[in-house]
């Protein structure tokens, strides 16, 4: 058959036969060494080894100086006996074949192969290949064959899918027929020198066992080797322990492992040793952050085996005093000494704090003193709220902002101190209703210390749902997270149980300043700090109904301005310094806090020799706060919008460039425009990408530096360069409407629009004058003559209905006074 092609990353081929004696009526163990694709098979000649292969010869199989299968006569089939027992061989197709007379045998074993991990290497799954050869029976049969397997004489396993029943063995010839089955083993992880069985087993639905020869033609292994994982010592603690105590129905002992890191941790591989025992995790286990998992010897025990997350059979801590180790991949991630008085009891730590490093030291275990089933005192699985340690490290160098889920512990972060900067609203520390911390810490990590980690503990927020909550918090406050889960975007819900607007501004520590959050899939972590509104709306639902989102449409942000400041002309390689958004939501219209975002610069020291990134951000006359990184508008804007952008540059930023890119996001009629007042440059944004300027300020803006470290808002000025206009009806003329006067001819934007089928259009007059007001359509063709008179001075309006014209946008256009004005409206049917 095909070899799978895998590519597995081992430095040496070879294979090495050791024969030995085997108790149980199959082949010695083989063992191999830097195994890439294992391959075997059995041949009439002698034994051969080759790059990644063996060929067992049969006569050395049955050869008693070879102390293979010493005293078995392995004969080929037929054997012409009445009452046939062990092995045969069948050559057929070019190939040998082995197959046993399962239904003389006790186990109704067919085939037995040990093997052993004689590589340095660990090994986390492996998909085993079988070729086998048959000869069809004439009658039907209830004949189940099933393969299992185990390490280290554990518990026999049968994997999904390793099977097949006798209807599998059908073919139109009497003659030997193949067939192949492949299987994946995920649920084990080798060691080296583990020891590895494979075994397929004939079972039967009745007594009189009908025999189906089947034999085995090729075996081929393909082994996948684990994936290094290292974990810090600490990140992993042995929280509490039950040395093994005996019950009604037998003895029990279980070890509880607690996990102080904002990550989860797949604790297979994971190896614990206590000098009587050895345990090795064998499938995936994943340790929840903050949370235990609970390993055991149940020993019958209901209640145990509901509270543990893993079984395993002997006796890890089978005596009443010793020592624990955990090791993974041959690193020890921690370590327990423990000394049980009373038989029956669990020593749990009193607090997980003194466990920091990862050594759960004698002195620091108590006795529980709560029974969870007759007999046995302990609480595994549970772990006290005040008694947690939570740790968070910082591996990327520069400002870190964030929120411990405790609070900071003094002695463990001692080294930190001066390091760790507080920072609160009103610089005071905040707790939460139930104890939580509500303070943000800066850090400031360098190359030399980065892998910095840093330690709270105590108690803190742990909610079972996974919906994270807006209660209206005040400004520069992170969002109550939930410790336990990450959050979707789409599960952000306000007061009343209904999705809020994800208008979150999330510290980026690469980028050194807030990234705005609010696309599908983006994800709120513990730990991480967030700005939120001030005052938040818990009316304000997304623009989908409900059953909308019950058909899974997705109600986020679908119109959107992205502004984006960077330094020199026109390239792929310029360096994106910052952004500022204008988001378009259905369902604001009329609601007085927009759910907009400061623009929050990080400190610098006042003698740094550090230059700031430049940096923009969007303002809004009609918001509280002047200024703004994100800025939330109508869905549909009903009126012109215009928005100051300011651009904060050190002294010699040289050329900077604002992009803008693709507009798509929004409708094609909006029209958009960039203005520079300083050079009275108009961009037109759907014909342009961006815009290239030079700060012509001599000197750096003072505000750039903060010589009090901690976080500013930015400060709006007086004189703005840069503006950014939008019309939603396609008409950007009307912002140049307040420089005109009473004197001036006004031609006014009709309403509805768009409209369907009429709308009406008014205009101005200072004077009596002849007026003409026509309509046209985009390629320049009058679809209508509306006014050709002379009308008195004042205010007019005037009806058009197009019911018979089609959808699209149109142009009227006022000649009155010797000027000409024009307006674009939108048809909709």
């Amino acid at each position: 058959m095909g070899k799978a092609i895998r590519t597995l990353l081992f430095k040496i081929i070879v294979l090495c036969l050791v024969f030995g004696f085997s108790s149980s009526n199959g082949f010695s163990q083989v063992s191999v060494t830097d195994v890439q694709a294992f391959g075997i098979s059995f041949d009439m000649d002698e034994t051969r080894t080759e790059r990644n292969a063996i060929r067992l010869s049969v006569n050395d199989l049955s050869n008693e100086s070879a102390s293979v299968l010493p005293g078995v006569d392995i004969q080929r089939f037929p054997s012409g006996r009445n009452s046939s027992e062990g092995y045969y061989f069948v050559q057929t197709q070019g190939q040998t074949a082995v197959g046993s007379y399962y239904n003389n045998s006790t186990t109704g074993e067919l085939f037995h192969l040990p093997l052993k991990n004689a590589t340095s290497d660990y090994i986390e799954s492996v998909s085993v290949a079988f070729d086998f050869v048959f000869k069809p029976i004439q009658r039907p049969s209830d004949i189940v064959f099933q393969l299992s397997y185990r390490v280290n004489n554990e518990e026999w396993k049968e994997p999904g899918g390793g099977r097949f029943t006798s209807e599998y063995l059908q073919a139109e010839s009497d003659d030997w027929s193949t067939f192949t089955m492949q299987i994946m083993l995920n649920d084990l992880f080798l060691l080296p020198d583990d020891k590895f069985e494979l075994r397929w087993t004939a079972l039967a639905a009745g007594e009189n066992q009908d025999f189906i020869p089947v034999a085995l033609q090729n075996v081929e292994l393909f082994p996948e080797q684990a994936r290094d994982k290292k974990l810090r010592p600490g990140e992993l603690i042995i929280s509490e322990l039950l040395p093994v105590s005996g019950h009604e129905n037998g003895s029990a002992e279980y070890i509880e492992l607690y996990n102080s890191t904002e990550h989860k941790i797949n604790l297979k591989g994971l190896y614990l040793f206590a000098g009587y025992d050895q345990i090795v995790v064998q499938r995936d286990l994943w340790a929840a952050p903050y949370s235990a998992v609970v390993l055991a010897n149940s020993g019958g025990n209901r209640t145990l085996d509901e509270a543990a997350d893993y079984t395993y059979r002997g006796r890890l801590l089978g005596e009443s005093s010793g020592e624990v180790k955990l090791n993974l991949y041959g690193y020890e991630v921690a370590r327990g000494l423990y000394d049980a008085a009373e038989q029956g009891r669990a020593l749990r730590m009193d607090h997980l704090e003194n466990a920091f490093d990862g050594y759960s030291g004698l002195s620091h275990f108590i006795q529980e003193s709560s029974e969870f089933s007759n007999g046995l005192y302990g609480s595994p699985g549970e772990i006290e709220t005040e008694s947690r340690i939570f740790s968070k490290t910082f591996d990327q160098p520069g400002w870190h902002l964030f929120q411990p889920p405790g609070h900071l512990s003094s002695s463990l972060n001692h080294d930190l101190r001066n390091e760790l900067l507080p920072f609160n609203k009103n610089n005071e520390s905040e707790t939460t209703e139930d104890g939580g911390n509500t303070e943000l810490y800066l850090l400031r990590v360098t190359d030399e210390s980065a892998g910095e980690r840093v330690f709270a503990s105590g108690s803190a927020s742990y909610e079972d749902e996974k919906k994270l909550k807006i209660p209206g918090l005040d400004l520069f406050t992170p969002l109550p997270l939930s410790l336990t889960h990450t959050v979707a975007l789409e599960d952000v819900q306000d007061q009343n149980d209904r999705q809020a607007f994800p208008a979150i501004l999330t510290w980026n520590a690469e980028k050194q300043n807030f990234d705005l959050v609010w696309k599908e899939g983006d994800r709120l972590e513990p730990w991480d700090a967030y700005i939120v509104p001030e005052h938040s709306n818990p009316d304000i639902q997304l623009n989908s109904a409900e059953n909308d989102r019950q058909e899974g449409a997705w109600t986020g942000l679908n119109r959107w301005v992205e502004l984006t400041l960077t330094d020199g002309e026109q390239t792929e390689e310029n360096i994106r310094h910052d952004r500022a958004v204008i988001g378009f939501w259905d369902g604001l219209e009329g609601n007085d806090d927009p759910y907009s975002l400061p623009k929050i610069w990080s400190p610098l020291e006042e003698n740094s020799r550090e230059s700031r990134s430049p940096f923009i951000y969007l303002k809004s006359g009609d918001e509280k706060h002047g200024a703004r990184s994100y800025i939330n508008a109508p869905y549909t804007p009903d009126q012109l919008l215009e928005f100051p952008l300011e651009v904060k540059m050190p002294e010699g930023s040289g050329r900077m460039r604002i992009l803008w890119g693709d507009l798509e996001a929004l409708p094609d009629r909006w029209e958009l425009e960039f203005v520079d007042t300083e050079l009275d440059e108009r961009i037109n944004m759907r014909l342009e990408s961006g815009y290239s300027f030079t700060d012509r300020s001599e000197k750096e803006d003072g505000q750039m530096t903060d010589p009090d470290l901690s976080f500013t808002p930015v400060e709006t000025t007086e004189s703005t360069r840069f503006y950014l206009r939008i019309s939603s009806d396609g008409d950007l003329g009307a912002f140049d409407e307040e420089t005109e006067t009473a004197d001036s001819v006004k031609l006014k934007q009709n309403y509805p629009n768009p409209f369907n089928p009429t709308t009406t259009i008014g205009f101005y007059l200072p004077k009596s004058t002849e007026v003409r007001i026509g309509v046209y359509n985009v390629v320049g063709q009058q679809v209508g003559q509306l006014i050709d008179e002379r009308l008195s001075a004042g205010d007019h309006t005037v009806t058009w209905n197009a019911s018979d014209l089609p959808s699209g946008v149109y142009i009227v256009q006022m000649e009155a006074s010797g000027s000409v004005n024009t307006r674009k409206i939108t048809l909709i049917k």
